[in-house]
């Protein structure tokens, strides 16, 4: 690949990831109400699966 596609592919990658940090910081929002439900099901389904896995790990014990 000549350095020139290099770079211009670089370049494209930041141009990217600054259009979606803009579309995150305009829609912060809507972000942070999808936050609820993400954490709710991590916290009460995902964690509970490995409390059967580890018996010995302190995080995931459950009494």
């Amino acid at each position: 690949m000549p350095k020139t596609a290099q770079k211009d592919a670089s370049v494209a990658t930041v141009k990217k990831q600054g259009a979606v940090m803009k579309h995150i910081k305009k829609y912060w929002q809507w972000y942070a109400m999808m936050l609820i439900p993400v954490v709710y099901y991590i916290v009460f389904r995902y964690i509970p699966m490995f409390g059967n896995m580890h018996e010995g790990c302190e995080l995931f014990h459950v009494s």
